[in-house]
């Protein structure tokens, strides 16, 4: 089989949103499969014997008077197209011709040319499609369905299965997919009607996985490990999809399903369910960098070097081959050159060679081929955010202190810069162009009293004006709530306890009462 044809379906349920207006024609395929007392409900699953599936073509908002559908396929496993695989044809559409070629291997490709008068408005139920096209089984296995790329570069054009041309008056029509239906489908064909039918996708590379077993615990309290296919005993593992098929096994009271890179489905319910799952690795590593302050990273074309921290990582370091994938939520896996060194047993460094653009990471490092763990990062830009510090009357406060609390990996730090002699300080920090980075402030100085607000940073340097009036005195009441938060920590999360932590460490304690008793009965 094409290897390309192979990893065709990664993300079947990984759904992405275009806009689009309803005035533009949009078209999504549906799947369906005839009541049967063992089908659950499910319109992905059919048996090989006597079963198939119909895939429906529903287009809204088009006018056209030729329409071509293509769609290609393992004809291992299902019959090949013809003219009475067609069903139920929108009035006034006509099927003028099908034309199959082969591809690689057992893959075809069924091309279905229609002709008619068509004007179509918003349609909302399938029996208003323009065709059922059916697809009889040949043998068990799965067909991935999908009538769009993806924009997204996880997603190239090989994992299109389907593609559909409209013309009217030999003027071609463009058609967008609709934004909610567009993901690949997965079809299921077998005859093991009990069985309980899963695939499993990695959750930010999409592909599917494929070293995963089932482990079965029986009433004797001995275990039993399937690592392949075993057809006698009700199982099927598809590595090409991720699929894992499992009936129920004689005396079995517990079934896992075990991945070694991933968390485990420790209680699987075995009952003829049908579903697709996508997992995130077990392991997470922590990478001291990645997690200062909100912005992670400087975005930057050096070089970037990271410390990753695991226990025993750096043990017998030269005996392991490392590897890592840098997952861009805009550009997918990134093309880059990884150079690894020991740092001691438990840590070691890690070089970007041409560093990162701005956007939002998951980096998986892999040791011996298998996934150690992953963690998950933004590099961003920074820009240039000046605070300037007045009193009432609008003089330069110097020597004031600025602080951005910032809280990682590592816990909540304040950034602090100190006013100059014209009541300026300046602090980088990272923006985001879209929606803006927010940051709280909080502005200190001896005799006055402290200044509190919020800035958001989008892609520009920022100037922020602050006022500082003179100190007021706190009272018993403020007394009361400093006592109430007494030794609290975390203290950023509720408004730094509700004011009791004084000097915002995220802790109250002797720091913040010294704090408070040279603000006591001041201008009271």
């Amino acid at each position: 089989m094409n290897r390309v044809m192979k990893s065709l379906i990664v993300g079947t349920v990984v759904l992405f949103c275009a806009s689009s207006g309803w005035a533009n024609p949009q078209a999504w395929l549906s799947t369906h499969y005839r009541p049967d007392v063992w089908s659950s409900g499910s319109w992905c699953r059919s048996p090989v014997t006597n079963g198939y599936m119909d895939v429906l073509l529903l287009v809204e908002n088009a006018a056209f008077t030729e329409m071509t559908f293509s769609i290609a396929y393992d004809s291992a496993l299902v019959h090949p197209i013809e003219a009475g695989s067609v069903f139920d044809k929108m009035v006034g559409l006509n099927l003028s011709a099908v034309t199959t070629e082969n591809m690689e291997g057992t893959w075809k490709k069924s091309k279905l040319t229609f002709t008619g008068n068509i004007t179509i408005g918003t349609i909302q139920y399938e029996s208003e499609a323009l065709f059922r096209l059916r697809l009889y089984p040949i043998a068990e296995g799965t067909v991935p369905l999908s009538l769009w790329t993806s924009t997204s570069p996880r997603y190239p054009a090989s994992y299109k299965t389907c593609s559909l041309t409209l013309k009217n008056g030999g003027v071609d029509v463009p058609v967008e997919r609709k934004e909610w239906n567009d993901a690949t489908q997965l079809i299921t064909f077998t005859d093991k009607t009990s069985a309980t039918v899963t695939y499993q996708y990695d959750m930010c590379l999409g592909t599917p996985i494929a070293n995963g077993f089932f482990r079965v615990t029986y009433a004797d309290n001995h275990i039993e490990e399937f690592h392949a296919s075993n057809p006698a005993r009700g199982i099927t593992i598809d590595k090409t999809y991720g699929g894992y098929f499992i009936t129920p096994q004689t005396d079995g009271i517990m079934v896992s399903l075990i991945f070694p890179e991933y968390e485990d489905i420790m209680s699987m319910d075995v009952s003829g369910g049908w579903s697709v799952t996508h997992k995130q690795p077990d392991g997470y590593l922590q990478v001291p960098e990645a997690g200062e302050g909100s912005g992670g990273l400087r975005a930057t074309t050096d070089d970037i070097t990271l410390t990753v921290v695991r226990p025993g990582i750096g043990m017998n370091f030269d005996a392991h081959a490392f590897a890592v994938a840098i997952i861009g939520d805009q550009a997918w896996v990134l093309d880059k050159t990884t150079d690894f060194q020991r740092i001691d047993d438990d840590s070691i460094r890690m070089i970007i060679r041409g560093g990162l653009a701005a956007d939002f990471y998951n980096l998986y490092l892999y040791k011996d081929d298998l996934i150690l763990g992953r963690v998950w990062f933004s590099a961003s830009t920074y820009y240039a955010v000046s605070f300037i510090v007045k009193d009432q009357n609008g003089h330069a406060l110097p020597g004031a202190i600025v602080a951005i609390p910032q809280c990682g990996m590592m816990g909540c730090v304040n950034l602090e810069k100190t006013t100059d002699q014209n009541g300026k300080a300046v602090h980088e920090l990272p923006g985001n162009p879209q929606w803006g980075q927010f940051f709280n402030y909080f502005v200190t100085l001896a005799g006055h009293e402290d200044a509190t607000g919020s800035i958001q940073v989008f892609a520009s340097d920022l100037e922020v004006p602050v006022v500082m009036g003179p100190v007021k005195g706190l009272d018993l009441a403020d007394f009361a709530n400093l006592a109430s938060y007494w030794s609290m920590e975390y203290c950023q999360w509720n408004n730094y306890c509700n004011g009791a932590d004084r000097n915002r460490d995220g802790t109250v304690n002797l720091a913040d009462l010294v704090l408070f008793a040279d603000h006591w009965l001041k201008n009271k």
